[in-house]
Order: structure tokens, then C-alpha cells, then sequence
């Protein structure tokens, strides 16, 4: 005896009747516990759902007609419900000799078009660390990656192989382990006794191990996926930190020898833009004459600022390029933190001074006090496309007022 159950996934969760939810399916083998819900890849607003109108039963109507694609999804349900049934019914004949289970029924049916298929040889499940090792190189290969971009997988990877372990299965992960692990990650905390990965961070560790999942689906260890899509919220990006010229020289103007080494190399960042990583791989070949071209570490487009007379002071004071200090970026940032509360200027900012807002800061300088056009800072910044200016580049009612200026001078107004 087989049930058959549908449900939208998080519908006691969710608080606004117009969210579409995925549709899932859950089977109910007699004798047997329930069997993972698997998705049917159908998304529908909540207020059109059977259980949220209060009727006592589908019967066969799982969506209201008011729903403009109600008969679509509900002949669907119907057709999933009774494929389902029929392959129940013929099991005992294919398999006479072993009890029925659920991986029985899923591996004579396919999702996708809801009809009975020809039972494929299963692999071995591999591990979860084994899933990685595979969907890596399938990355590499694929379209390549960067070593910056491996080591934030690695990075992520440390922290799910500590909760799930290397060697748990990869078909044991369900919605519930998703939840734990996500709990787990906000349960961590830093030396400051704050949280240690932010939310966004957090939705990565879930994604990645979503994308495990699924690339053994792909590759056929499972016979269907155990997780519906993922339903995050992220927040919302942070504005640009833009180290205005007064703050700048507070900055250089501590004199604090132990900090001498932080100050030295804030002023270059700020003058040049570069990454972190970029940074640490500087050599006196990426410097042609008045301009810089680097083909930056982490998407293989060139960077090509110019040479600004603060920059060039302090490949002087250490006497080459390949000279320059280049310490732990997490000791720095210490120092940094340091540096702008004997500067006074740490109350002013949106977050404590890190390395990332040097750059922040070149691209609001090209945009706000140079007067560049977004064009010539995206080649500068080393960026694909104009987009990605406006996570790095404040833009200042100076830059505004500079433009009003300019269109006065154009159309002959004073």
C-alpha cells in the first residue's frame, strides 16, 4: 500500500500568502517510514494551496482553479500520483525475491516527466569528500579555476567536513542536516565572542553542499535529488567605505614606528587599488613607465591604473617593488584597526578599517576627485563590466554638483 503526499516546502514558515513555494512529494510505503520528499519542480503562491484555503481534503485539486495555471499543475499531481502507484503495483513481479523499499520505486521513476523508466545499474555512494574531489575537477576542467576561488572552497569545505565528517554518505543529507548545519555555522564565534560567519557566508556553505548533492545526482550515485531548491535571504551589501582626504591624512599622520609598516602600505593601496591578493604578487614587470597593468588573481582581466606620486613614494622608501612588506592580511588588519582608532577617524567609519576599503577608497577617489568616467575606472579597477563599480565607488553630491556643471557648460547655461 502506497500514499502519496504533496506539500509546499517551508509553507508553515512562510508569512506572505503570494511567495510561490516548490510543490515536493513524499511517499509513504506501509510498515515503512516516510521517504525523503523529493522536488516535482513546480512553484505555486501559497494562497492557491489546498491546506491554506481550509479544505478538508485535496481530492484530486491540490491547486485552486483561481491559480491561472491550476489545471496544468493539478493533471501533473494526478499523473505523479498514479505513475507512482502503477510502478508500486509491478515491483513485486521485477523483484520477487527482495521487500519493496523507496529506492525500488525511484529508480523506476523519473521526476522530470512524471512516466515510469528502465531501472539503471546504481554506483556505490561515495562520501562526502569524495562528491568534493570529483565536482572540483569536473570545475576545472570544465571552465577552469582560480586557485583564489579553490581556496575558498577549501575554506568551506574544512567547515561542512567538520560537521557532517569526510566520510558521511552523500545520500544521508537531507533538509533537517541543512538546518543543523546552518545553526552549527551561527553557533561559531570569533575571538571577539562575535559571530564568526555572516549570513551571505553562510549561504555559501549551504549552496556548496546543495551543489554536492546535486553533481552526484548528475552523475548518477543518487536516484533522485533529497533537496528541494534552497529558499535564502541574504543581506543586503554593505556600502563602499571612502576614506575621504581628511581621514587619509590622519592616517599618515600617526607617528607610531609599530605601525610604520600598516601606514605604509594603506597609503599604496589607496594610490593603486590593487586586491589583497594582487598586492602580494606585485614584481617590478607589471609596472610599464607611468601605469600599472597587472592581470589580476581572481578573473584573469587586466588592472591598469597609473602611477600616482604617493605610490611611487613608497616603492622608493623600500627601494624596489618586489621590497614591499607583505605580512599576514589578518595581522594587518589588526594593525589597521589600530592605526584608525590613534587616527581618531574608527567612529567615523562604517565597520573597523580593513584592507578591502584601500580599494573601495581608489575607486571613489577616480569617481569623486579625479572626475573619471566610469569607463576608464573599470579598466583601472580591473573590473568585466560598469556594474561592478558601484560595489567598490561611493558617489559623492561633488561628483554630482562637478556633472551639473558640465551639462550647464554643454547646453550654454550659467
Amino acid at each position: 500500500m502506497l500514499n502519496v503526499l504533496f506539500y509546499l516546502r517551508g509553507f508553515g514558515k512562510c508569512t506572505q500568502p503570494s511567495e510561490e513555494l516548490v510543490i515536493t512529494c513524499q511517499l509513504i510505503l506501509e510498515d515503512q517510514p516516510r521517504d525523503t520528499a523529493f522536488s516535482l519542480k513546480i512553484k505555486i503562491p501559497k494562497k492557491y494551496w489546498w491546506t491554506y484555503l481550509g479544505k478538508d481534503s485535496a481530492d484530486g485539486e491540490w491547486v485552486d482553479s483561481a491559480y491561472y495555471n491550476a489545471e496544468f499543475v493539478n493533471k501533473r499531481l494526478r499523473d505523479t500520483e498514479q505513475t507512482l502507484r502503477n510502478i508500486v503495483d509491478v515491483l513485486p513481479l521485477l523483484y520477487p525475491d527482495e521487500p519493496i523499499t523507496y529506492n525500488h520505486i525511484r529508480r523506476h521513476y523519473d521526476p522530470d516527466s512524471a512516466k515510469i523508466i528502465k531501472a539503471t545499474q546504481r554506483k556505490t555512494t561515495p562520501s562526502v569528500e569524495r562528491i568534493y574531489t570529483e565536482f572540483l575537477e569536473h570545475k576545472i576542467q570544465k571552465r577552469g579555476i582560480k586557485e583564489l576561488t579553490q581556496k575558498s572552497y577549501r575554506s568551506r569545505m574544512n567547515n561542512i567536513y567538520e560537521f557532517f565528517g569526510k566520510n558521511k554518505p552523500i545520500d544521508c543529507i537531507r533538509h533537517r542536516d541543512l538546518d543543523k548545519f546552518e545553526n552549527w555555522l551561527m553557533s561559531q564565534k570569533n575571538k571577539d565572542n562575535n559571530l564568526k560567519f555572516c549570513r551571505n557566508y553562510r549561504n555559501k556553505h549551504l549552496t556548496l553542499v546543495f551543489d554536492l548533492v546535486a553533481f552526484a545526482v548528475k552523475k548518477e550515485y543518487l536516484d533522485a535529488m533529497p533537496l528541494v531548491s534552497l529558499e535564502l535571504k541574504y543581506d543586503a551589501d554593505k556600502p563602499p567605505q571612502y576614506l575621504l582626504p581628511a581621514q587619509r591624512a590622519a592616517l599618515q599622520a600617526v607617528d607610531i614606528p609599530s605601525l610604520e609598516r600598516a601606514k605604509d602600505i594603506a597609503q599604496f593601496l589607496m594610490h593603486t587599488g590593487f586586491s589583497w591578493i594582487d598586492y602580494i604578487n606585485l614584481k617590478s614587470e607589471h609596472l610599464m613607465g607611468k601605469c600599472w597593468r597587472v592581470q589580476r588573481q581572481k578573473s584573469d582581466t587586466w588592472s591598469m591604473p597609473i602611477l600616482l606620486d604617493e605610490a611611487q613614494a613608497i616603492i622608493e622608501k623600500y627601494g624596489s617593488i618586489e621590497a614591499l612588506p607583505r605580512p599576514d592580511d589578518s595581522d594587518l588588519n589588526k594593525e589597521l584597526k589600530h592605526l584608525a582608532s590613534i587616527a581618531k577617524i574608527d567612529t567615523n567609519l562604517e565597520h573597523p578599517l580593513r584592507i578591502s576599503d584601500f580599494r573601495e577608497t581608489f575607486a571613489s577617489m577616480l569617481e569623486n576627485e579625479f572626475m573619471f568616467e566610469q569607463r576608464v575606472v573599470q579598466v583601472m579597477m580591473g573590473h568585466k563590466n560598469a556594474r561592478q563599480i558601484q560595489s567598490y565607488s561611493r558617489l559623492m553630491p561633488s561628483r554630482v554638483l562637478y556633472e551639473l556643471e558640465q551639462w550647464k557648460k554643454r547646453v550654454g547655461m550659467n
